[in-house]
């Protein structure tokens, strides 16, 4: 007979005639089948299929309590179906009495504890319970199922007694040699006692196969590897004997007996040896299984709880298909229920099918999401898998009204935070909402107990369960919010808002009050502190005020102010830049603790961020302010040992001390080394706290760098030689590295002296040869050095570091140049007075543009070989050079060797050097560089836009001019053609020098003819227009024009000399002061001659 389902037998009638099976033979099959799941199953009472009993030959079959509260359940039914087996077992029974007592196993429920959820049914009551009532009704269950259950007892303890008889049992070899054999036998040759032979068979594998294998062997030779291919083979024999019974049944063979709690007892058994290979084998099986069984019939939901508890992806992936699976088959069967309504005669033929659906119920749910939750951390998908399998149950289209529980969204927004971390955080909060949502939250967030399928009978006790669920997934969506407020302001905002909802649940039902304690308000309060703005400031002072007021009170005594309340506050006034309010809210927390408030004394914490607040700020009296707090943290030690100065508060003084010296303090660097001789006498007396690192001492360097003097590399190297000194003397966080050094380096390079380069050069030869990788040089150590030569006024200055770049050239490292090296080394070259210079220049910008060092030259480097040039002693060869390196440029652009940065700077420097050479016609040669810098402008070749300074530039070349005076008034020409261009131009505008450079064009130029003077009339005008008339431009006016001009021009009769810039109107100077002073290093006057 072949077993359809769990309440369903069919018969082979024609293999029926004709052939009697052994009765005896049949009992000892069906006790077999009982023994070998005793121990693994439930009594049939409670059992996870249909409890059966014999009524005149038919059978009878009711669900039992396999539901899950929270569900709608399955309605009860009754299927009968009729079987020819009427052979008389012992004590009156029926054969068919012995099918109906054949045990059907209940699964261990997926593990899923209280905060892993290890412990925690998947289910809603904890038990497959129906929140719908029972499948059966307790009237109907007959004195006969009574006694059949006793007879299934009796034969349980009968089979064990004969088992406690056998003095031995069989080894594994033996019983691999059964199993071969009976394996080996031809299809269709089974018997009732070969099944049984099989059942046992199955039975030792499942119980026995480790023992007896490990008994077999030396305990030496038991180790670990032996014992799992011993357990894998166990489950392949396993496998195979179920293969070979669904074959037995598919061949028509009614002597062997089928149920589907043997496939699901081998892919336990494959869970608990294997995990990894569990998902495959079950998927295996359940095929064969479908050839013999109906989908409707095949118990999916115990499957899914066995892969469940697999974690990992490829069980996952079962479990997920499986229920999906699941859900089109529910769907197709409601299609046939609602055609069969029409039908009442068809309707009770189908019965069985109709009321014995595989339906996927909120255990089997939530066992899918479990699955990808317990492996969320390790799959980048497993949080929106999870999230798409709760969407499918919450949506309901999963053909019954299942209806999602607190556990479903627990653990969906579990897996989406384990899988995507704070990412997802906006993401868990709208779950999270839309779960009370769902649920009818009238209440704030928490719903009441009957709202949630997982306490629909439990009670005070799952009320509290439900609490304690709902405020697991609230601590952790705030958690995710609070960490996504560093990249997301919209975090922050919601993690206001969930706070302000927390503390609204339980007005009304003080027994449903969530838990709003320090820790959580804290949390909030440093997501607002990690984008602080005014506003959010005030958030957070409203939430502190508000903490206080609730516990102040007594409405809620666990929200208490504390130190890191106050600390989140002092974080986002550092960050603001409020040093003010952050030293008036630890001056705060000081009176109150001094009040008695214990809860709210500052710790070092508190100190330091207000000393960084200082450090941070650029107010004159950052440093003094420092040192008050220094000195108020110092006498709070004297009473509370564990707020003591450390690291970080010297480092943040160093921060103030570092910025100072940048400003041009020379005292900064002695007061870092002033700080660095207290910490270190502050940790010889046993201040652990105080002990300096290499971060501190390269932090006075720094500072001592930064401020620059004739001392400063002495210093630096005093403070390296009493870091490696203490390093050699033990102290191994003190060793120094390449940063260490380099800073040294750069403190030599400032001190701009020929010793100070040849003590760096030193420096850089022990970084070398020394071979330790931490102190090994770079690029910028290189560069440095390089640097030193050039500020150090040397008269082999070239040749050093001409010699360094080439040094540099033919290593293949961290320390083969780059573009900023060789623009330092061409900048010194083009800073230098050696007539050498350009030659230099011309050999390092060649193997530039060869290729061949892979480092293509800039912008810089072009402008700085074209100041080269400009310097040239020879000034008739300035203008072809100058020409030449255009076109040299134009044609490295068309090849690609050049970097695509502006070249402005190159074109004005070329000017420059045009008014620099012996050239007559000097504003021909400018027309022409201009016409060829907006040629390739326009053409896209090369960005070269023309600036002020480019028109500025033409002017001055323009007054230069040699020539007759056709040719000077050609040139004058020129120059007013160039400051019209800057007068009409939507970009530019005139700056400090352009008017007093067309003044002195004129002065160069012009003659004294009513024309001319009218010309600088209207010259003077556009002065005034544009508010540039400044005490320059009066000046270089004074030395031009007749004073009669001058005092009518300027309004006034007073004598040139007493006439005060202020004294002019304000419309013509009021440019004069904005943006940057453009290069002027001299005094302004205020008079109009120039005197001071």
């Amino acid at each position: 007979m072949v077993w359809k389902g769990t309440t369903t037998i069919t018969t082979n009638a024609a293999a029926t005639r004709g052939h009697r099976t052994n009765n005896h033979a049949m009992m000892r099959c069906y006790a077999a089948t009982a023994r070998w799941c005793d121990g693994k199953f439930k009594t049939f009472q409670n059992c996870n299929g249909k409890r059966m009993c014999s009524s005149s030959g038919s059978v009878s079959a009711s669900n039992s309590h396999n539901t899950i509260a929270g569900t709608d359940g399955s309605s009860n039914a009754t299927t009968t179906t009729t079987t020819n087996r009427n052979d008389h077992a012992p004590n009156g029974s029926t054969a068919a009495d012995f099918i109906h007592m054949s045990p059907i196993p209940i699964l261990p429920t997926t593990d899923m504890g209280t905060t892993n959820y290890d412990d925690v049914d998947m289910g809603s009551n904890y038990t497959r319970s129906s929140s719908n009532g029972n499948d059966h009704n307790d009237d109907e269950y007959s004195d006969d199922e009574y006694r059949s259950n006793n007879r299934l007892v009796w034969l349980q303890e009968h089979m064990q007694k004969q088992q406690q008889q056998q003095s031995t049992s069989p080894s594994l070899a033996e019983i691999n040699q059964q199993t071969k054999d009976i394996l080996s036998l031809p299809i269709g040759s089974f018997t009732c006692n070969t099944m049984e032979q099989c059942l046992r068979l199955m039975e030792y594998y499942t119980r026995h196969g480790t023992t007896a294998a490990a008994s077999n062997t030396t305990t030496a030779t038991a180790t670990a590897t032996v014992q799992e291919n011993i357990l894998h083979h166990n489950a392949n024999q396993m496998t195979h004997i179920l293969k070979r019974i669904i074959e037995e049944n598919m061949s028509g063979n009614t002597s062997v007996y089928f149920h589907p709690a043997m496939a699901e007892t081998v892919c336990l058994y494959w869970r608990q040896v294997s995990p990894l290979h569990c998902p495959a084998k079950t998927l295996e099986i359940l095929q064969h299984v479908r050839d013999i069984v109906h989908d409707v019939d095949i118990p999916y939901n115990n499957i899914i709880s066995i892969l469940a508890k697999c974690r990992n992806r490829y069980a996952a992936l079962a479990v997920e298909g499986i229920l999906y699976k699941m859900i089109e088959l529910e769907l197709q069967l409601q299609g046939e229920e609602q055609e069969m309504e029409q039908n009442q005669r068809q309707q009770q033929q189908y019965q069985h099918i109709l009321h014995h659906k595989n339906h996927a119920d909120i255990v089997t749910y939530n066992s899918a999401i479990s699955s990808w939750m317990h492996i969320a951390k390790n799959e980048k998908d497993a949080g929106q898998r999870a999230v798409a399998i709760l969407n499918r149950l919450g949506r309901g289209d999963n053909g019954k009204s299942v209806r999602p529980n607190v556990l479903s969204y627990s653990m969906a927004i579990t897996a989406l935070l384990r899988a995507e971390g704070s990412r997802a955080a906006l993401q868990a909060e709208d779950l999270l909402q839309d779960y009370l949502y769902l649920h009818g939250c009238e209440n704030g967030w928490i719903p009441s107990p009957s709202h949630d399928s997982s306490s629909s009978s439990g009670g005070e006790k799952d009320g509290i369960a439900l609490q304690s669920h709902i405020q697991r997934m609230f601590d952790n969506v705030l958690e995710a919010l609070c960490q996504r407020a560093e990249v997301d302001k919209e975090a922050a905002e919601r993690a206001v808002r969930m706070l302000r909802y927390m503390e609204s649940v339980g007005r009304q039902d003080l027994s449903r009050e969530m838990v709003v304690d320090s820790n959580t308000y804290n949390m909030v309060l440093g997501a607002l502190a990690k984008q602080p703005s005014p506003s959010s400031i005030s958030i957070m002072q409203d939430i502190v005020s508000d903490m206080d007021q609730r516990y102040q009170s007594g409405r809620n005594d666990k929200a208490i102010v504390n130190t890191q309340t106050y600390n989140a506050l002092l974080k986002a006034y550092v960050k603001i830049g409020d040093e003010q309010s952050a030293q008036a809210t630890l001056y705060k927390m000081l009176r109150e603790y001094d009040a008695g408030n214990i809860h709210v004394r500052p710790d070092s914490v508190s100190w330091n961020l207000v000393i960084e607040a200082h450090a941070e700020s650029t107010h004159e009296k950052a440093a003094h302010n420092i040192s008050i707090v220094l000195d108020k943290m110092h006498d709070f030690g004297k009473i509370h040992p564990d707020v003591q100065p450390d690291k970080i508060t010297m480092s943040s003084v160093l921060k103030t001390l570092v910025r100072k010296a940048s400003k041009g303090s020379k005292h900064a660097g002695k007061q870092a080394v002033q700080i660095l001789d207290r910490m270190i006498d502050a940790h010889q007396k046993g201040n652990r706290l105080m002990k300096p690192d290499r971060i501190i001492f390269s932090s006075v360097i720094n500072c001592i760098a930064k401020g620059g003097g004739k001392d400063s590399g002495s210093e630096a190297l005093e403070i390296l030689n009493r870091m490696q000194n203490m390093y050699k003397e033990g102290d191994l966080d003190l060793r120094p590295d390449t940063v260490t050094i380099n800073t040294t380096l750069s403190a030599l390079a400032n001190t701009e002296t020929r010793e100070s380069a040849r003590q760096s050069e030193h420096l850089l030869e022990a970084m070398i040869t020394g071979n330790d990788p931490a102190m090994a040089p770079n690029v910028k150590s290189y560069t440095l050095v390089i640097s030193a030569w050039a500020k150090s006024g040397a008269k082999e200055f070239m040749e050093k570091i001409e010699k360094l770049l080439l040094d540099m050239e033919k290593v293949d490292d961290e320390a083969k140049p780059n573009t900023v090296t060789y623009s330092t080394v061409l900048n010194a070259f083009a800073k230098s007075v050696d007539p050498s210079s350009y030659d230099r220049a011309m050999r390092v910008l060649q193997r530039m543009e060869s290729g061949a060092i892979g480092v293509i030259p800039n912008s810089y480097c072009y402008a700085s070989v074209m100041e080269c040039i400009s310097k040239n002693p020879d000034k008739d060869s300035i203008c072809s050079k100058t020409l030449a390196l255009l076109q040299r440029l134009t044609e490295q652009n068309k090849r690609g060797n050049i970097s695509r940065d502006s070249y402005t700077v190159v074109f004005n420097t070329a000017i420059k050097a045009i008014e620099r050479s012996s050239e007559q016609l000097k504003d021909k040669v400018v027309l022409q560089i201009l016409a060829l810098m907006k040629e390739v402008n326009g053409k896209r070749q090369i960005m070269a836009i023309p600036n002020v300074r480019t028109y500025n530039s033409i002017i001055r070349a323009c007054a230069f001019t040699k020539g007759s005076r056709s040719d000077k008034e050609a040139a004058f020409e020129t120059a007013m053609s160039a400051l019209h261009s800057i007068r009409s131009s939507k970009d530019l505008s005139p700056d400090l020098f352009t008017y007093p450079a067309i003044f002195r064009a004129g002065e160069e130029l012009l003659t004294f003819t009513e024309h001319n003077l009218q010309r600088y009339r209207n010259l003077f005008e556009m002065a005034s227009e544009d508010g540039l008339v400044d005490a320059l431009l009066l000046k270089n006016m004074v030395n031009l024009l007749p004073k009669p001009l001058m005092q009518s021009l300027l309004g006034t009769g007073k004598e040139l000399s007493e006439v005060r810039l202020n004294d002019l109107p304000r419309e013509w100077r009021r440019n004069i002061y904005k943006g940057k002073s453009l290069g002027r290093k001299s005094r302004r006057s205020n008079y109009v001659t120039g005197k001071q």
